[in-house]
């Protein structure tokens, strides 16, 4: 049988070089793909992400919880992510963080967390927030996330106030609802900046509650006469710049009902990250102090990444970036701010006694797990250390001064805790180093007295020491600008973060109570602990009927002296109130 050929074509001649080829061609398009991306990764981490003043869109928060130290997931990411409110196009703060982090001022990322911005903080999508309002509610348990956060020093100060139709706006500052004021509607923004003074002033049918950027339409459109709003334009919602943009006549009233600070934010399962951030605010304050400026020749730009706290360069804020001189001022111009006397520098002639606001009316139930973490101290006694100069020779419960004002704080926590039994303590005096010792082996449970330094603020492997947390301050020294100030707070272990929060509002109820005119014998006027449980929502009122206000226990302890010569140890009246924390220097 003859059969007849058929030509053959080329890729039937040669199919096995074809699929070869062909085989050849698919591997390097994978292979590329792959390549790209970790160059890419590469690349940024050689150069950093190039920063922007438009805030992007917020990454998806984390599948599941990282354990690993909140400075190393940071460093691996290659930039840190840097919250921003609504308006607040401002991120100097976040160079300066990024140049602590990092030794590069540009290695972050901006991104808006308006709504919502303590939940994008709680979820991880942001590693802090910028000009975050500081409350105790917010430091304990913020109302939105159950959950308490950590504050750095506050470095922008505002004054919330009444904005409106004249004669609403006299009604309202003098708190009158009746008779020719009884049309009084007043819009208060929903972010809580003042809204627990109004709702103690005004029933809720005489409020309503908007988000602060729709308060002026709210007003033009008369859906109410009177509005709560900054008195600054810090996010760009100022009802007062609208009204001027819409030619409106809106009068401002001139009693503040709400006295705001603004600082950096962290989540609070990371206390050495929390305790960076405050240092990058040190820093900035550190560096006007001592007349040090931006210098890029001093700006250290790391060769590795420092894995640990004590190897960050925190001057790197200042040299990189500024000092808090010139962050203040570029942060004016950017927002037309009306300059704030308190941020300034506290040179020892008038008080940096300050009453966070309180802003409890509206914060979370108590968990089981933060009553259970002050019941274990409930079931035993309070052991208070009070720290005594080395030529101290007197008897420490019937001391004066320092250590005397030490011994009646230690008295008030065990009030706080023990139903008002004041006497449910064992107090012990120590040397500074041997208390903090104590304090790091469990032999006590908090250190009255302690001083406030950079080396108790880190773990300090030298000494054999954890970091420890510190209370708000309640004692200063009268050291002048330039030298380290002595700060006097209560410490705490860094393990329990609900014992260190209940023991803050401890040492901050003399200030509200001065700062509300509650004596001893008004006890009752101060409010009620919603956080910790049934057990301790008396808390306050314990603390104020056995020390009284801020101005009592001073006078107990040191008799009547003049402000002039009480110098830091007063109430802020609006003075200068910024100042760093000693250890930069060392």
């Amino acid at each position: 049988e003859v059969v007849v050929a058929e030509r053959v074509g080329i890729f039937e001649r040669k199919w096995k070089a074809f699929a070869s080829f062909f085989c050849f061609v698919l591997v390097a398009i994978v292979g590329a793909l792959i390549m790209i991306p970790a160059l890419t990764k590469n690349k940024e981490e050689k150069m950093g992400p190039t920063p922007t003043d438009v805030p992007s869109m917020l990454p998806s928060s984390s599948p599941s919880f990282d354990p690993r130290p909140t400075l190393e997931i940071v460093q691996e990411r290659g930039h840190v992510r840097c919250g921003q409110r609504r308006g607040s196009n401002n991120p100097v703060m976040c160079r300066a963080v990024a140049s602590v982090l990092f030794g590069d001022p540009n290695r972050f990322k901006t991104f808006t967390v308006l709504p919502g911005e303590y939940q994008h903080l709680h979820k991880r999508s942001v590693d802090l927030i910028t000009a975050a309002r500081s409350t105790i509610e917010n430091d304990v348990r913020e109302s939105t996330t159950g959950s308490g956060f950590t504050f750095s020093s506050p470095y922008l100060h505002d004054n919330i106030v009444y904005a409106g139709h004249e004669f609403f706006v006299q009604c309202a500052e003098e708190r009158n609802r009746h008779g020719e004021c009884s049309s009084l509607i007043i819009c208060r923004a929903g972010c809580h900046c003042g809204i627990d003074v109004v709702q103690s002033r005004f029933p809720s049918s005489f409020t309503i509650t908007a988000p602060g950027n729709e308060l002026a339409e709210m007003l033009f459109n008369s859906t109410c006469n009177v509005v709560t709003t900054s008195k600054s334009n810090l996010f760009g919602e100022s009802v007062i710049k609208l009204s001027d943009e819409n030619n409106s006549n809106v009068f401002v009233g001139d009693n503040p009902i709400a006295d705001n600070s603004f600082g950096l934010v962290t989540r609070k399962d990371d206390k050495e990250f929390s305790d960076i951030i405050n240092w990058v605010v040190t820093a900035l304050i550190y560096g006007e102090e001592h007349g040090l400026k931006n210098d890029p020749s001093n700006c250290q730009n790391y060769t590795s990444l420092p894995v640990q706290t004590p190897d960050l360069n925190f001057m790197n804020a200042v040299y990189c970036v500024g000092n808090y001189e010139w962050i203040m001022d570029y942060s004016i111009r950017q927002h037309l701010l009306d300059p704030d006397t308190r941020s300034q520098i506290n040179n020892g002639t008038s008080g940096m006694l300050y009453a966070i606001p309180f802003n409890g009316l509206s914060g979370a139930a108590a968990s089981n797990e933060d009553s259970d973490a002050l019941n274990v101290i409930k079931k035993r006694q309070l052991n208070c250390g009070v720290t005594i100069p080395d030529s101290f020779d007197g008897v420490i419960t019937s001391s004066k001064k320092l250590v005397g004002m030490s011994v009646d704080y230690c008295r008030a926590l065990a009030a706080a805790l023990f139903s008002g039994n004041s006497e449910q303590v064992n107090i012990t005096a120590f040397s500074p180093n041997e208390g903090f010792v104590a304090l790091n082996n469990g032999v006590i449970d908090v250190l009255a007295g302690a001083k406030v330094e950079k080396k108790y603020d880190f773990a300090n492997p030298s000494l054999n020491l954890e970091g420890f947390d510190f209370s708000s301050a309640y004692y200063y020294g009268n050291e002048t600008v330039g030298e380290d100030l002595s700060i006097f707070a209560l410490a705490t272990r860094e393990d329990n973060a609900v014992f260190s929060s209940f023991v803050n509002c401890v040492v901050w109820a003399p200030l509200h109570a001065q700062e509300r005119a509650i004596s001893r014998e008004g006890n009752n006027n101060m409010p009620l602990l919603p956080w910790f449980g049934q057990d301790f929502e008396w808390a306050l009122r314990d603390v104020i009927f056995h020390i009284g206000s801020y101005d009592q226990l001073y006078e107990k302890h040191f008799g009547l002296i003049s402000n002039e010569d009480r110098g830091r140890n007063q109430l802020n009246e609006g003075g200068p109130l910024v100042h760093s924390i000693p250890g930069l220097s060392h």
